[in-house]
């Protein structure tokens, strides 16, 4: 049965956008970009708000189903999973093993997204220097990758099973120009090309790609660690 592709809305090279676009390639999921203009304020237009009450991207509409919304990055990554992934691609469907993914899920959507965006805040756009707020956030980003580091220990050996690694627990971290692949997502999932680009100021960026569409443009600094 073909589907209708769904309309996501995004914004930029978001990384919460992205891995709405990651699950819906891995799943095979036809889907069309809407892109937000942040820096406008159209993501506090009231046409949006009644898609996300919350004022931020991604949102997804399923036009399938209703023209069901869905808002916040990992409660679309379970509505797709719930509905649209019938064979346990990118998560079980055994009780246990779907705990594990969500555990690994809402630590990222509770401590590494917020804690790496208010490290970001703090070192790159705050008006005011606060080398407390820089120094707390940065730190705990460290620490939260360092968890991330000892979840994949030893697990290395079968990250190129793709059979064994298709969860969507893992989340993308894009660290200088490092790309770390959290548990549990495919591990040959991101592919980092080699030409860099710089912007208007001569920073460094680094395009990273997912089945060949553009993933992110970081700079090499972005999470300041």
């Amino acid at each position: 049965m073909s589907l209708t592709p769904f309309t996501l809305y995004t914004g930029g090279f978001s990384p919460n956008g992205n891995k709405i676009t990651i699950a819906c390639e891995e799943l095979g999921l036809p889907y069309e970009n809407k892109m937000i203009d942040l820096m406008k304020g159209e993501q506090r237009e009231e046409w949006y708000l009644a898609i996300n009450p919350n004022g931020r991207i991604p949102s997804l509409i399923d036009h399938n189903r209703g023209d069901f919304k869905v808002f916040e990055s990992g409660a679309i990554l379970l509505y797709l999973c719930d509905h649209y992934d019938k064979e346990g691609k990118l998560c079980p469907k055994d009780l246990d093993g779907r705990s594990e993914v969500t555990q690994w899920l809402m630590f990222q959507m509770a401590g590494v997204g917020p804690m790496q965006g208010q490290a970001n805040h703090f070192y790159r756009y705050a008006q005011e220097k606060i080398e407390y707020g820089v120094k707390r956030y940065q730190d705990e980003v460290k620490r939260l990758k360092q968890w991330y580091q000892r979840r994949v220990r030893g697990r290395a050996a079968n990250f190129n099973n793709y059979r064994a690694h298709r969860k969507i627990g893992r989340v993308l971290c894009i660290i200088k120009e490092e790309v770390c692949i959290h548990p549990p997502f495919s591990y040959n999932l991101v592919k980092k090309e080699e030409k860099k680009q710089t912007n208007k100021k001569n920073e460094p960026y680094t395009i990273h790609t997912v089945h060949g569409r553009v993933l992110s443009k970081r700079k090499q600094d972005h999470y300041c660690l």
